[in-house]
Parts: structure tokens; sequence; C-alpha cells
């Protein structure tokens, strides 16, 4: 089945910029990281007053994650805060104190420095290139490092070796962007924004990539019934190629929160994979609500909280997820030994 531009695809730009209504979906994000160093807040005595953020940052009780998004009806469709998220129980802290451009794929690279890429400004314009920025996770203030081909949302995440990788949607012709699929998979100089084009595919959407010690894997989805499919497939970087790992279902294969849409992805340091998006919750107005999740990549089952801010749910959308993550061990060295003949 292909997912063409001007259809089911349209509704997921239209979500990465924050303005939908909560029925719609489709999508992921996301990305492996190694180690950075987490700055732990504690509480001061009463003579020196602590602050709400402060406060909210010292009551995280698990592992963290950083991302983005908007709040439905604040702001414009661009306008984002930056936000750390308790990922064991979806309690959200904002960081930044002005808006930032709202950006996506969210990842550590190896030197623990937090890469994202800025999208557009508007669907309702021609699109224009997007950009690779540097964030800084104590403020969320982005520096550019150059401009990326036009693209929207999508994953970006950097592999066991170092280099990054970016699966995004390709909204413009060949003739502008080099590639003639949807969804287009770029290798990324993080020094100076390069971009080189590896392939693409039509059939699903990438939200969000992720890396082992070994691959890279997305989140993915393809819009089947009445309902979008939400899957872990493994990525072929040398091709774009996408193979499936698992599909994605709620606690007991059919209930719970079920993930209807990846909007971050991201392992931690013990090698939990962990994702941010909507999932569906029968009964609630509305019926998606933005969440955290965690995924068994060998059954598929997710076990998700929804996402609070200021004690009540967050009414809007999160785009990447970043987590301070796997460490993995550089190949060892052969030593070789001579050879004495005679």
């Amino acid at each position: 089945m292909n997912v063409r531009r001007g259809v089911r695809v349209v509704s997921v730009l239209v979500l990465a910029l924050g303005v939908i209504g909560w029925q719609a979906g489709i999508g992921s994000a996301g990305p492996s990281d190694p180690p950075v160093d987490e700055t732990t807040t504690t509480v001061q005595a009463p003579e020196a007053p602590v602050t709400p953020a402060e406060e909210g940052v010292a009551a995280l009780a698990g592992p963290v994650g950083y991302t983005n998004g908007i709040q439905f009806g604040k702001g414009t469709p661009t306008d984002c805060n930056f936000f750390q998220v308790d990922l064991l129980t979806g309690v959200m802290t904002k960081i930044s104190t002005t808006v930032v451009r709202c950006a996506d794929g969210y990842t550590f690279a190896p030197d623990g420095t937090l890469y994202a890429y800025r999208i557009p400004t508007s669907v309702d314009t021609k699109p224009g290139p997007a950009a690779l920025v540097k964030v800084d996770t104590a403020t969320g203030a982005q520096v550019v490092v150059g401009d990326l081909p036009v693209m929207f949302n999508g994953g970006m995440t950097f592999d066991a070796a170092g280099n990054l990788w970016l699966y995004s949607f390709n909204p413009t012709d060949p003739s502008t962007s080099g590639c003639s699929k949807n969804f287009c998979l770029w290798k990324v100089n993080p020094a100076n924004a390069d971009a080189t084009l590896v392939g693409g595919q039509d059939t699903r959407f990438v939200g969000g990539l992720a890396a082992t010690c070994t691959e890279v894997q997305a989140g993915t989805q393809v819009a089947t019934g009445p309902a979008p499919i939400s899957r872990l497939d493994r990525v072929d970087t040398a091709t774009a190629d996408l193979f499936k790992i698992v599909d994605l279902k709620g606690v007991g294969g059919t209930t719970g929160l079920d993930v209807n849409q990846t909007s971050g992805l991201d392992y931690d340091a013990t090698g939990v994979l962990w994702g941010v998006g909507l999932s569906a919750l029968p009964g609630r107005t509305p019926l998606l609500l933005s969440a955290v999740f965690r995924v068994d990549p060998a059954t598929g089952v997710t076990a998700t909280a929804t996402l609070t801010l200021d004690n009540s749910d967050f009414l809007g959308q999160v785009f990447g997820l970043a987590v301070a993550g796997l460490a993995c061990a550089a190949p060892a060295a052969v030593e070789l030994q001579p050879l004495f003949t005679g």
C-alpha cells in the first residue's frame, strides 16, 4: 500500500506543526545515544528559595528524556516549549523560559551534544529547507549548524559508530530534494549539516529513529483500515529499506493504551526502549492523548503513561525524544603476532 502525498500524509504534516484535530494520527520519531552527564537538582534550605521548575526536576522519579511540544490553543503552529520528561511517570517539566522553534529528531551525539532538526514554518506556504541545530539541555535554546534538505517530521539518531541518520517525510518534488520517494533516509554530517541521500520508500511513515549497538531501528506507521498500525522496524542504512521487527500493541495484546502514533524513540542506558506519541484512550475525551511508552522489542507490548504538565494531561503534541542512552563498546583491537619460521 502506497502512502501518497496529499492523502494520509497530509494529516501527519499538520500534526507535526501542532494544528490538528484530536482524531488524526500517523507517525513516530526518535534516536539512540551515548551517555551525557545528568544534573541532579537538590532542594535548597528554606533561606534559598527553589523555583517551581527546580521543584519539578527534583521530583522526577525515573530515567529522563528530552522533547519539545506545542499545547493546542496556545501560541502559533511553530512555537514549542522544551521539556524534560520522567519516562516512568510521564511527568513533564518545562525547561525553556521562552518559546523555541518546533524541532524534531532529538538525539544525543557520542560527546553528549543534543541535536535536533527544525522544520519549516508552515505547510501553508512553499516548503523550505529544514535546519540541523544543537540544543542546550538547560534552556532549550537552539544554535543552527546548517541547512538540511526540504523535509517535515521524521526521526534522527546517532548509531554506535557515530554516524548521524535522518529518516523524514519528503513534501516536495525530486528536483528540490533530490529524493523521489515519499520518505527519505539521509546520512548527515553533524559538523556542517551536509546531507547525503541514501534512498527511500513510499509505504511507511517514519516518525522516530533509535539505535542499538548493532543496528538502527524505526518507529513506523501505515494506515490500513479504521486505525493506523504502529510498528518497530529495522533500518538498512545502506538502502533505506525497512524490515519488520514487531507490531506495537497494548498490554495484553489488544487492551491497555495502544500506541496510535509514535513521534519519538530512544534507548536508555540500560537498554530499555522508550517512545513518545499519541495513545488511544477508550472512553476519554479527547480520545487521543500524548503519552510516553515503554516497548518490549521482542513482543511489541507497550506500557503507556499519559504525559502530564502541572498535574494535568498535556493537551498537545510532542516531537522527538532523546535519552542519555546506550554506551556501546568499541571493537577490540586485534593484535597481530609475528610469525617466525626457520
